[in-house]
């Protein structure tokens, strides 16, 4: 905690404890490890508003604060402790001396101190610590107050007299506590020795050179983490690797207007600064880091404040005066709308979202008009064709944000007139879990020159009909095959056409004929479908026309062949499937789930394509609140509630975060939130690669929280994880091989593994599922994965000795697996161990099966 001057005024900063509020079912260790908690589920990613947290203000300024579990208790100048959060969210008074007559519902603390508090501090175990005022001439006395288990009585005990004049304080989460005095000296008190000791922050490391650095005089802040110490200044702030000693300066967000007041760190490391504006004691401003960089959270605030504080839920604090009187108040954020030139009445949100806070439904706008237009959803960015929300979606805004209205120019709708021509070809596998006796019960009239991308080009080349049945409408967008011909004919090879649907729908499709699709096959086109949903990347070449044509009886007549790629909203039945299977399976839903597929029907008969033979991108919008950050991966949900991963990574898109998921198959799909954090390789090299495959459901622990990473592995256990890495359906057929029983559990990966080469067995027709895998024949069976993602197969006889000369042992390289060996090295999947030996006759671990498909995946670009 930190004393912040202000000529004879004193304020001070809020502390942090580590303790967490429990959102999600899933476990996260949170920084310097401890007791598992649940991650955050709520950042503030942009500007914010400060908002009063209550009528009660105080009539002192705020001297310091410590935020735990929840609670703020604040030390104002007359050097009362205040607490706010447990009791309905007011504040309620603790004088700082024995004050054990005080109501029940109040803060009592047993003993009394020996002169006025002037710096709280708090630990990650609801423990507060003050350190005294004024020290007359005996130094500053160190005092812990220890609550009881309701946190209603705090004991207080002497941690240490004869204390430096300290300018700033903080306790780390184990209660270990910090000081720095005005000689820019700081000092640590170690709670297992009990003793204050100096900690050197005053040299550099310049390359491989150590450079002495000035005393830094004017310290006003300090917060630590398990690895680091932050310091700031009247100028800017350090950060100090505790380990090495070493002090560096952190980039300023404003660079020569940058003077911070006061700083936090959450439980997860991330630094928040409240600064005050050089050129305006009433202006105030919040950032945090993001990375390497800053996110501003506040920008110019109108009033004066002087502290800051971050809880364990990610709530943000701060005091503010106004005319004498000094409140708390709380980081949120707000909803407002823009009708993008309709008339009529805008709606307006009044309501504050922040950590724990609930959703913002989002407006269905009535009360708006435009004239020749109907309201299709809403948008984040001003004229945007898309809409990102539907009316009635939720969301839950980490920043200030405004949504512009969407209008969509179908015009009003119309009674169906029942000549939709391709409204019949297609019920068979995009209306089945209807009867048959349900009608639509309005039909939008067809909309033409709907605009079609190729190459970017906006094109007049499609026709929009929307048709609604209940509480489920359908839009599909035709394209006009002479024209698109036209166009791919002039861009040549490769071209994309893009279809932009911007109806508030449940189902999106876009249609082309067979002989459209095959000319965009043949000439390598790629079809995208971009919709409010999320977005479908369809290669044509993965739809071979001529073979589908014969499976449909369609010979040559490719014209009257009707293709659809369809984005659509999982019905009820299948809505119901995935929660059960998320609720099964440990794992929290993002997104919801999200049915992607393709048919091809001619003359009454239908048929869904639904295996490709390249990956094939899907890309989901993460709603508005969702922390990039905790989104683990795709999957898949089949009919039977069973869960496959599908390799996933988070992109940014305009300022937009999506989840962009890579498939063999076309199937219903999911973005989950699944961290998975085994005790046993806390200080292992593979820790990244064994938890982030262990959250992507690739491996699997040997127990709840172990995973014995050193253990050998099996080869059906490798096989399981290289194909649960890929993402492939499993096929429970009868297997090629002589020892793989069909009721084995291993059966299912291990046919999926032969039927896309991946495995080919042994010589007598076994697989030999229980041996120990070698470390040679793993990579062979990563150089047959590295052809199914796609990544570059390089290896020729010419280069193989150039690459081998590199293992010191590559004379014992089967002569079967040297091309592999060749291969699995040039990609970066697999180095040499004990002084450059690949040791190819030795088994694999466990640790290093999970680090060798995270980079197959990578390396791939799949995650």
């Amino acid at each position: 905690m930190a004393l912040l001057r202000s000529g004879n005024k004193k304020t001070a900063k809020l502390s942090l404890a580590a303790s967490a509020l429990l959102i999600f079912s899933a476990l996260l260790q949170p920084l310097g490890g401890g007791k598992a908690y649940a991650a955050a589920e709520f950042k503030f990613s942009g500007l914010s508003t400060w908002v009063n947290t209550n009528d009660k203000s105080l009539e002192t300024t705020f001297s310091s604060m410590a935020a735990t579990d929840g609670k703020v208790y604040i030390l104002d100048s007359q050097y009362n402790i205040h607490e706010y959060g447990r009791i309905n969210d007011e504040v309620v008074e603790a004088n700082n001396t024995n004050n054990t007559s005080l109501p029940v519902d109040l803060i009592k603390i047993t003993g009394s101190f020996t002169s006025p508090t002037g710096d709280l501090a708090a630990d990650g175990n609801g423990n507060l610590y003050a350190i005294t005022s004024a020290d007359w001439g005996q130094g500053r006395y160190v005092y812990k107050l220890t609550p009881n288990v309701d946190g209603t009585l705090f004991t207080l005990s002497t941690i240490s007299t004869g204390v430096p004049t300290a300018t700033a304080f903080t306790s780390d989460k184990d209660g270990n506590l910090y000081l720095a005095t005005n000689y820019g000296e700081v000092f640590k008190y170690s709670l297992s020795s009990s003793n204050w000791s100096p900690i050197d922050i005053d040299h550099q490391l310049d390359g491989s050179t150590v450079v002495n650095l000035d005393p830094l005089y004017n310290i006003n802040d300090m917060v630590v983490t398990p690895n680091f110490l932050y310091i700031s200044d009247n100028a800017g702030i350090w950060k100090v690797d505790l380990a090495t000693g070493y002090r560096t300066s952190l980039a300023s967000p404003d660079p020569g207007h940058f003077s911070p007041r006061s700083i936090a760190v959450d439980n997860y490391g991330v630094l928040y600064v409240l600064e005050g504006v050089r050129d305006s004691i009433d202006k105030t401003r919040l950032y945090r880091t993001e990375g390497s960089g800053w996110v501003q959270l506040v920008s110019d605030g109108p009033t004066q404040a002087e502290t800051l504080a971050v809880d364990s839920r990610s709530e943000v604090y701060s005091n503010m005066a106004i005319q004498e009187e000094y409140d708390l108040y709380k980081l949120r954020t707000q909803v407002s709308y823009d009708g993008n030139g309709a008339t009529g009445t805008v709606p307006v949100d009044n309501n504050f979202y922040g950590p724990g806070a609930t959703t913002a439904t989002v407006s269905d706008g009535e009360g708006l008009t435009k004239e020749g237009f109907t309201l299709a959803g809403w948008s984040l960015t001003p004229n945007s064709p898309v809409a990102d929300y539907l009316p009635g979606a939720t969301i839950r805004p980490t920043k200030n944000v405004t949504l512009y209205a969407v209008w969509s120019n179908g015009g009003n709708s119309n009674p169906d007139t029942g000549t939709n021509p391709n409204s019949g070809s297609n019920s068979g596998s995009n209306t089945g879990s209807n009867t048959g006796t349900t009608t639509p019960t309005a039909t939008a009239s067809p909309s033409d020159n709907v605009q079609v991308l190729v190459n970017g080009k906006a094109e007049s080349i499609g026709k929009s009909n929307t048709t609604t049945s209940g509480s489920t409408s359908k839009t599909t967008i035709t394209i006009d095959p002479v024209q698109l011909q036209a166009k791919l004919s002039a861009e040549g090879r490769n071209a994309v056409v893009t279809v932009p649907v911007t109806s508030a729908s449940n189902a999106f499709a876009t249609q082309l004929s067979g002989d459209m699709m095959k000319n965009m096959e043949d000439s390598s086109a790629t079809l995208v479908l971009q919709t409010s949903k999320g977005t479908y990347t369809l290669p044509a070449n993965q739809i071979s026309v001529n073979t589908l044509a014969m499976q449909l009886g369609a010979g040559t007549d490719l014209s009257n062949i009707t293709f659809q790629v369809n984005i659509s909203d999982s019905d009820s039945a299948t809505s119901q499937i995935v929660n059960h299977a998320a609720s099964n399976g440990g794992f929290t839903l993002v997104t919801a789930p999200l049915d992607f597929n393709v048919t091809a029907s001619y003359n009454g008969n239908s048929k869904e394509i639904s295996l490709f033979n390249t990956y094939v991108k899907r890309t989901v919008p993460l709603p508005l609140g969702v922390d990039p950050s905790k989104i683990t991966t795709g999957i898949v949900v089949n009919a039977d509630g069973s869960v496959r991963h599908v390799p996933t990574e988070v992109v940014s898109i305009d300022g937009k975060y999506y989840a962009q998921i890579n498939s063999l198959t076309n199937s219903t799909y999911s973005v989950v939130w699944h961290p998975v954090t085994f005790a046993d390789v806390a200080n292992h090299w593979a820790k990244d690669a064994v938890n982030d495959m262990g959250s992507r459901m690739v491996v699997t622990g040997a127990t709840y929280d172990t995973f014995l990473p050193n253990a050998d592995i099996t080869r059906a256990e490798f096989a399981a994880i290289v194909v649960r890495g890929l993402g492939l359906p499993v096929n429970a057929g009868t297997s090629a091989f002589t020892d793989v029983s069909a009721g084995a559990w291993y059966a299912g990966v291990v046919n999926t593994a032969a039927a896309y080469g991946l495995i080919t067995g042994f010589e007598d027709k076994s697989f030999r599922p229980n041996d120990k895998i070698t470390r040679e024949q793993a990579t062979a069976i990563l150089a047959d994965a590295m052809k199914v993602t796609g990544l570059a197969n390089t290896a020729t006889s010419a280069n193989a000795d150039a690459v081998l000369a590199g293992f010191a042992d590559s004379a014992s390289i089967g002569s079967w697996a040297k091309n592999s060996v060749v291969s699995a090295t040039q990609a970066g999947l697999v180095s040499g161990r004990d002084g450059g030996k690949l040791m190819p006759k030795a088994n694999i671990t466990r640790a290093e099966a999970a680090t060798l498909i995270q980079r197959l995946l990578k390396k791939s670009d799949l995650i």
